[in-house]
């Protein structure tokens, strides 16, 4: 044969073959790596506020809790019914090393037959005005209403003003007719002689316990106001 017309050689590729340096091919070929986009990944699956655990996170929540808050002002109210609210004491003189009696001699006296009677004819509605607002504190909290516990702090603000009507209305009938020698008593609160001992009259333990349980319900109602709307 002529040099320019020479046979090409015939390769032959088994199947097996192939498939060897295929495999072969395929292994040094390295699958490219992801690439992590954060902002991909929030568009996805936003953050959600994750919960403090522990004893600290419980005591956290707690804390923060509109039904353990409306639960204290709940007992606080009920506290008071047991406590006197308004009331006349006789103190006797004392002395001490900055103060003594009071200089004053003003003689009064009072009788506490007329200032039961008094206090007696309103004791229903008072007691009434309590348990309704203790009852309507306890269902805000329970269901976490913000009107219920608004009604509940009006509840309160009428109750103190009911008895602050309660107390000028039975000093004001003791004094009716007031014959004895000296003055009655008079005012919300006040001090006096009365012989030889001093008395005070005033508002007591009852009265200003109430007024700390419609303190607790207003930050109660001032916490649950702040917190975000939950879904049914």
């Amino acid at each position: 044969m002529p040099p320019g017309n020479r046979a090409r050689p015939k390769i032959t590729l088994s199947s097996t073959t192939i498939i060897s340096r295929t495999a072969e091919w395929l292994g040094r070929v390295q699958p490219a790596k992801p690439i992590y986009d954060p902002s991909e990944s929030e568009r996805v699956a936003p953050s959600v506020p994750r919960r403090a655990t522990g004893r600290g996170g419980v005591l956290v929540r707690v804390l923060t809790s509109v039904g353990f808050w409306g639960g204290i002002s709940v007992l606080v109210a009920l506290m008071s019914l047991g406590l006197p609210w308004w009331g006349v004491t006789n103190v006797g003189p004392s002395w001490g090393p900055f103060f003594g009696p009071p200089s004053f001699q003003t003689s009064v006296s009072y009788f506490q037959d007329r200032l039961d009677a008094a206090f007696a004819a309103n004791y229903s509605f008072m007691t009434g005005l309590i348990l309704l607002t203790a009852a309507s504190a306890a269902m805000g909290a329970m269901f976490r209403r913000s009107l219920v516990l608004a009604t509940s702090l009006i509840l309160s603000v009428i109750t103190v003003l009911a008895f602050l009507w309660d107390v000028g209305s039975a000093v004001s009938n003791e004094c009716n007719g007031f014959s004895s020698s000296g003055t009655c008593i008079s005012g919300l609160f006040g001090q006096g002689f009365s012989g030889s001992d001093v008395i005070t009259w005033g508002f007591q333990a009852g009265f200003y316990t109430f007024i700390g349980s419609a303190i607790i319900l207003l930050g109660t109602l001032a916490l649950q106001t702040s917190k975000p709307k939950e879904r049914l």
